[in-house]
């Protein structure tokens, strides 16, 4: 399981594998960003997508098992994290803007999951372990959501999807004391409850 390293890690991946699939033959101009608000003007693109990270949340759906190390010690559960996207194109007409938009959700629908290797490319230190992977979904929102999420930049509001990361698991580093496990079992009877 990953470590606190996760979050960054999940938006890391995404924002590559946009760069690295990005047709430039078709969008010669397009850069792909990380936003910190849903229009950040420090970092304002003419043409491209950016991706913004508005609400990270527990899954609380999955009760997830303490995990046993291969030392025979237990840790707490992992912790369960959705991670919340406002993926948006930007361009100078309608036309670039919906065909980004277009190409990206398209991209992004066959990427499914997000493997390990994907997640742990570029990192300094791999936070998640071989074979682990992260969902990866388009999760509508509704009118009033999408309004709230752009709130801050109401001014400029852009078309936009959102995509949600599932299961973002983030390994506790706090060990659990167990009992030791049953060696032998004893069993003996009262003789003087004998026929009561």
């Amino acid at each position: 399981m990953a470590d606190f390293n996760a979050i960054d890690a999940v938006t890391q991946a995404i924002e590559r594998y946009l760069d690295g699939a990005l047709p430039t033959a078709i969008f010669p101009n397009a850069k792909i960003a990380r936003y910190r608000l849903p229009h950040d003007p420090d970092r304002a693109i003419g043409e491209g997508l950016s991706l913004h990270l508005y609400r990270v949340a527990t899954d609380d759906r999955r009760n997830l098992p303490p995990r046993r190390l291969p030392d025979g010690s237990t840790r707490r559960p992992p912790l369960a994290l959705d991670l919340h996207y406002l993926l948006t194109a930007w361009a100078s007409t309608p036309e670039v803007q919906q065909r980004l938009l277009g190409w990206a959700m398209r991209a992004l629908a066959d990427l499914a999951e997000l493997p390990a290797t994907l997640l742990n490319h570029g990192a300094a230190a791999p936070s998640f372990e071989p074979g682990e992977t992260v969902e990866w979904v388009a999760t509508p929102i509704t009118v009033e959501e999408m309004a709230s999420v752009w709130e801050p930049c109401k001014d400029q509001t852009s078309l936009s999807a959102t995509y949600r990361a599932r299961m973002v698991l983030i390994d506790s580093t706090q060990t659990m004391e167990t009992a030791p496990r049953v060696q032998t079992r004893q069993m003996s009877a009262d003789p003087s409850l004998e026929g009561a």
